[in-house]
C-alpha cells in the first residue's frame, strides 16, 4: 500500500502498488489523476538527500495547498531510516587479503633462505679465489724484481728480530706503494708507528663474508712454513735484495714443479696482517686442521704457479708436507 496526495486538493490518498500508473478518482474533490510510482514518504527521503547534497529544496517543493506542505513537514521530522553498510565486509576482505599476502611473503622468505645462502657462499668463495690469485701475481712480480720469493718474515728490526710480514713486502706489487712507504721497516709490526697502520689492511687480504667488526686488521691469507718448505725461516737467499726485504727461495729451486707446490692458503685462524706470523707446518699438529673449510668443507689453496684450487679434506700429514716441500721429489695429486 502506498500513499500519495491529490494533485488538485491535496487530500492524502492510498492505492495498491498494482494501481501505479493507472487513473484514480479523488473522493474529496472528484479529480481524476494518475497514481504515482513513489509514495509520499519516499518523496520526502529524496528531498532530504537533495538538501544534504546542497541542492536548493525550494526548487523541489510542491506549490500545492498548505495541507500537503504541513503533511510533508510532519513527515520530515521523522527520524531517518537506518541503511545497512558494506564497510565491515570491505574491512574483512582487506584483512584477509593482507593476511594472505604476509603469509605468502613469509613462506617465500623461508623457502628462498637456503638458496640465498648458497648464492652468497658461492660469491664469497669466488672472491676468495680472486684474492688468492692477486696474492700469487704479486708474489711472482716480487720474484721478478728481486730474484726470489720473500721470506715469511719479510723484514727484520734494527735489533735483528722479526719485524714485519711478507704481506707488507708485497704492498708495492698490490698497488699499495703509498701505504708501503708509511711503514718503518726496521721497527716491529706492533711498534706505536706501525701499529697505527694495522687498520689500513688492503682489501685483497680480507676474508669475504667475515664479520668486519671482528676481523679488522686480521687476515686469513697465510703461507705454511717449515723445514725444506717453499717458505722456510732458515733459508735466506744469497740473492742481494733491492731493498731491506729478506729474500727466500727462488723459483729455480722449486724442482717439484710450481703446479705441485703450495704457495699460500686460507687459514682457519686469522692473524694481524702486518705480523710475521703464519701457519707452522712443523709443530706436530695436523696441517689440515689449520686450514679454513667454510666453503662447502673445501680448502682454498694457492699454488706456486699462481693457480687456485679447492681441495677436499682427507689428505694425510705426509701428503700435505709433500705439497709444501720445494724439492722433495714427491708428486701428490689434488682431488
Amino acid at each position: 500500500m502506498l500513499q500519495y496526495a491529490c494533485e488538485n486538493c491535496g487530500q492524502l490518498l492510498e492505492a495498491e502498488e498494482q494501481q501505479i500508473g493507472h487513473q484514480a478518482k479523488c473522493p474529496a474533490c472528484g479529480h481524476v489523476g494518475v497514481v504515482p510510482g513513489r509514495s509520499l514518504g519516499q518523496a520526502v527521503q529524496v528531498e532530504r538527500r537533495s538538501a544534504a547534497w546542497g541542492v536548493d529544496r525550494e526548487k523541489h517543493r510542491d506549490d500545492g495547498p498548505s495541507r500537503y506542505r504541513d503533511l510533508r513537514d510532519d513527515m520530515a521530522n521523522e527520524p531517518p531510516r537506518q541503511s545497512s553498510s558494506a564497510l565491515p565486509i570491505v574491512f574483512l576482505v582487506i584483512g584477509i587479503l593482507a593476511f594472505v599476502f604476509l603469509a605468502v611473503v613469509s613462506l617465500g622468505a623461508v623457502l628462498l633462505a637456503p638458496a640465498v645462502a648458497k648464492v652468497r657462499e658461492a660469491a664469497a668463495r669466488l672472491q676468495t679465489q680472486n684474492n688468492l690469485k692477486q696474492v700469487g701475481l704479486a708474489m711472482h712480480n716480487f720474484h721478478d724484481v728481486n730474484g726470489a720469493f720473500p721470506m715469511p718474515t719479510g723484514f727484520r728490526t734494527k735489533e735483528g728480530k722479526p719485524g714485519l710480514s711478507w704481506r707488507v713486502a708485497l704492498l708495492p706489487y698490490l698497488e699499495e706503494e703509498m701505504l708501503f712507504r708509511e711503514f718503518k721497516l726496521d721497527e716491529p709490526w706492533d711498534s706505536p708507528h706501525n701499529q697505527a697502520l694495522l687498520s689500513r689492511m688492503p682489501k685483497v687480504y680480507s676474508m669475504p663474508g667475515a664479520d668486519p667488526a671482528n676481523s679488522q686488521g686480521l687476515t686469513y691469507f697465510q703461507v705454511i712454513k717449515g723445514k725444506d718448505f717453499l717458505f722456510d725461516d732458515n733459508y735466506l737467499s744469497k740473492q742481494k735484495p733491492r731493498g731491506p726485504e729478506l729474500l727466500g727461495r727462488p723459483i729455480n729451486q722449486v724442482t717439484d714443479g710450481l703446479s705441485n707446490t703450495l704457495l699460500a692458503v686460507v687459514a682457519r685462524e686469522p692473524v694481524p696482517w702486518t705480523k710475521p706470523e703464519d701457519i707452522d707446518g712443523d709443530d706436530g699438529r695436523p696441517i689440515e686442521g689449520k686450514l679454513d673449510d667454510r666453503f662447502g668443507k673445501m680448502y682454498s689453496l694457492l699454488l706456486a704457479d699462481g693457480a687456485t684450487r679447492l681441495q677436499r679434506p682427507g689428505k694425510t700429514q705426509a701428503e700435505w708436507k709433500a705439497l709444501l716441500t720445494a724439492n722433495g721429489g714427491e708428486i701428490v695429486p689434488f682431488d
